[in-house]
């Protein structure tokens, strides 16, 4: 009975997403995601054209709706229809997450009611949260994109998803009647990642090995943790018929993607985003990251602002392409990335740029006191050689080092003071405290920060 119960929420679950889902919004999310799948096909050429006749709406429709926007160009004594370069746009002042939060009532559209745009923040991980808003035409467009990006693991309309996903106003939304009815017709469901503990977590691998998804979607670290939990008390076997793990939210390691793949039997693949802008990049069957051209335009500066060299590491700055009631134009995410040094032809068809690596957030690397910055990479490449169940490194001032440390059972008496050497090898000048505690806390948004510095920023 409860095979027969699961195979016919399956068949509903294929209806809902191939019969009404296209139909939704009167027919246009099909329309989107037929835009979107039809872009896969297009050569280099025509998805740079195609990237900057929607960047020159977006310009044009900013200069004369937004009064932010209106300002700057006034400022700068240009128009938005003589910036039709690269090397033009890249002449724009970059929008910081201050900004937003000084200018959030003047970077709205006016001839938006504010009534039919819909009010968003980020998950505050790294500090205060910022607000902002996004129109529905947009939201449309990320549901598409969204599809898009799944139908690429493998994953087909209406097999089961597990998500390990949400900070609490996501779960609110989640318990919601339309919510849970909703998810209920894609055959989702949720485990709320902030609520996630060691007790939890032998009931999510039990409700995994019930549900049997096609496809696991969550923040790295605790899928990751998860992965660990199960190899230790093997809950769920080889046989779940996953298909794809999509890992979100923060930096993958190649450790992580392997032991994701041994326990739980799908592939994995990268997806990197920000809830501001939804997905930056997904990586493809072929295991290559690639932007989301269509939908963003994405630009990897030097700490003057200036476009980096292809290979060479520096911030991530993004422009979105839709969201017309509040757009974000030369947007820094606080993100470190790189270029693929050549876009050499993917397997996979797809001719949309990729990203060679991404390092994580500008808070995630430590200062040095010599100069330079030491990878946030470093701590978890480490730490993964010793009994450490959780860890978080956190650098209080450019000469000192705060690290935490929940111990495992064969976590030796010289443990510590071999870390010690190696770190020191690679911090020179830094003092090192370490601290041996029962937890490390997650944040608001439910994520697990390695490294914190709080070291202002001064470029890569």
């Amino acid at each position: 009975m409860i095979q027969f119960m699961a195979n016919i929420h399956d068949l509903l679950s294929k209806a809902y997403y191939t019969t009404w889902v296209p139909r939704k919004h009167n027919g246009t999310l099909g329309k989107r995601l037929d835009w979107f799948q039809n872009n896969e096909t297009k050569s280099a050429a025509e998805i740079e054209k195609l990237r900057w006749s929607l960047l020159n709406r977006l310009l044009r429709h900013a200069e004369e709706h937004v009064p932010y926007y209106r300002q700057l160009f006034r400022k700068l004594n240009i128009r938005a229809a003589e910036v039709s370069t690269a090397e033009k746009f890249a002449q724009l002042p970059l929008l910081t997450k201050s900004d937003i939060r000084e200018q959030l009532d003047s970077l709205v559209a006016e001839n938006y009611d504010r009534k039919t745009i819909i009010r968003a923040a980020t998950g505050g991980s790294t500090g205060t949260p910022v607000p902002f808003f996004h129109d529905r035409e947009y939201e449309r467009y990320n549901t598409a994109l969204i599809l898009r990006n799944q139908l690429w693991t493998g994953w087909n309309y209406g097999e089961p998803i597990v998500k390990v996903w949400g900070s609490s106003f996501d779960i609110r939304l989640q318990e919601q009647v339309k919510e849970k009815f909703t998810n209920f017709l894609k055959n989702e469901t949720t485990l709320p990642a902030f609520e996630m503990t060691r007790e939890s977590q032998r009931e999510w691998l039990e409700k995994i090995s019930r549900i049997q998804p096609t496809m696991i979607i969550g923040y790295t670290n605790l899928l990751a943790k998860l992965a660990e939990f199960n190899q230790q008390n093997r809950i769920v076997g080889d046989d779940l018929g996953v298909k794809a793990i999509v890992c979100s939210a923060e930096t993958l390691f190649p450790w992580q993607r392997e032991i994701l793949q041994q326990t739980f039997g799908g592939r994995v693949f990268n997806r990197y985003g920000t809830r501001e802008l939804s997905t930056i990049a997904h990586e493809c069957p072929a295991g290559k990251l690639h932007i989301s051209e269509d939908w963003l335009y994405v630009e990897i500066v030097d700490d003057q602002g200036l476009p980096a060299p292809r290979g060479k590491m520096g911030q991530v700055v993004l422009t979105g392409l839709f969201n017309l009631g509040m757009p974000f134009i030369r947007y820094a995410i606080q993100d470190v990335s790189a270029f693929a040094l050549a876009d050499e032809p993917c397997s996979c068809g797809r001719n949309f740029r990729t990203l060679s690596q991404i390092e994580g957030r500008i808070g995630d690397l430590i200062a040095l006191p010599q100069g330079g910055h030491l990878s946030g990479l470093f701590f978890p490449h480490l730490f993964k050689e010793y009994d450490i169940r959780n860890f978080q490194v956190i650098q209080p001032a450019i000469d000192r080092l705060e690290i935490y440390i929940v111990k495992g059972e064969n976590f030796g008496d010289g443990t510590t003071e071999r870390i010690r050497r190696t770190i020191s090898q690679y911090t020179p000048g830094m003092q090192l405290a370490f601290h041996f505690v029962s937890e490390i806390p997650l944040t608001a948004s439910g994520k697990h920060r390695p490294t914190v510095s709080h070291v202002p920023w001064t470029g890569v």
